[in-house]
């Protein structure tokens, strides 16, 4: 790969965990010169904290400053929708896997969560753990733009970065439109809604793990429309719902709702899973189920021979006909 990656650097400055993230995204950009920084992008309550926040940032073409009272994922997507540089970079936590898997997802691009390592040479190669971080796997990023959210790992290599060169670039200050939603309601990430309400957030891994039953839903299920009446069957049938990887992916859901190695584990008393395959991180995430009902168009798929019962059928048309029955 001969020319420098163009990059666009993503930080939220709502966090109370702000120099933890740009310490990570530094040593990760420390001395790599194949990345060029285009421009740093940062969440801020005020504008009044650029200066003081800017101090951080490594040299650039731009810094732009998203006022708003708390993330809202979608409303920072529709700044960013246009984006056209190669990598986009996402510091560790929530916020970065959050926006990583989702940008990807809307700009069709690769998305990597947990980079633990970057190799830049005649393939563009990111590394991270799987398997319960029992194998680093080497994958092969193709399509762009590469939205990348580093490891926690990274935050322990970082340090406290202070730029004493003077800031030459341009700069610009937008202002994110409020929802609605009551700022005093949210927790110390200015996590908001649409994949960050505070309740979301306090009832995603550790409530999920402790989910008497559990309502889990596939890729095959087909659109995000029916992956609402999948939540709403959950509702009706007074369990909590979840959802697989490439679900999450694809921004159908908040990665809160992910089931599996890289999600919650869980052990309900039983658990229905429309339209999943069955991908062995899932199965992980199951394994402790006392009851395991599934439903899926393919009698073969790995999850049917793992089930206490299975259906062979259109998962949309099941749902449908549960949430009909019991209103």
């Amino acid at each position: 790969m001969s020319e420098a990656l163009r990059a666009q650097v993503f930080l939220n400055g709502l966090s109370s965990s702000f120099e933890a993230q740009v310490g990570a995204v530094g040593a990760f950009l420390a001395g790599r010169q194949e990345i060029k920084v285009i421009s740093y992008v940062t969440l801020v309550r005020t504008f009044e904290e650029s200066p003081k926040l800017g101090r951080y940032f490594g040299p650039c073409q731009e810094r732009v400053w998203l006022k708003a009272d708390y993330f809202q994922p979608e409303r920072l997507l529709e700044h960013i929708k246009s984006y056209e540089g190669d990598l986009a970079l996402f510091p560790p936590g929530l916020f970065g896997a959050q926006m990583a898997g989702r940008l990807a997802a809307r700009l069709k691009g690769s998305a990597v969560l947990n980079l633990i390592e970057l190799e830049v040479g005649a393939r563009l190669l990111a590394k991270k753990y799987v398997y319960s971080e029992n194998l680093l796997a080497s994958l092969a990023l193709k399509k762009k733009p590469y939205c990348l959210a580093l490891s926690k790992e990274w935050s322990a290599k970082g340090h406290e970065i202070l730029w004493q060169e003077k800031f030459t670039g341009s700069e610009r200050w937008l202002e994110l439109e409020p929802d609605g939603l009551d700022p005093d309601a949210l927790g110390p990430d200015g996590l908001g809604p649409d994949g960050g309400r505070p309740e979301e957030v306090r009832a995603s891994g550790l409530d999920l793990a402790k989910a008497q039953a559990l309502v889990v839903s596939g890729f095959g299920l087909g659109d995000p429309a029916t992956l609402a009446r999948a939540i709403e069957l959950a509702q009706r049938l007074s369990a909590e719902w979840g959802v697989s990887r490439p679900v999450a992916m694809n921004a159908w859901a908040p990665l809160e709702r992910l089931i599996g190695v890289s999600g919650a584990m869980t052990a309900p008393k039983w658990a229905l899973c429309l339209g999943a395959s069955g991908a062995a991180a899932l199965l992980s995430g199951l394994s402790q189920a006392q009851k395991l009902i599934a439903v899926n168009l393919d009698p073969e798929a790995p999850i049917m021979s793992r089930s206490d019962l299975a259906v062979v059928g259109q998962a949309q048309e099941i749902i449908e006909a549960l949430n009909k029955l019991l209103a």
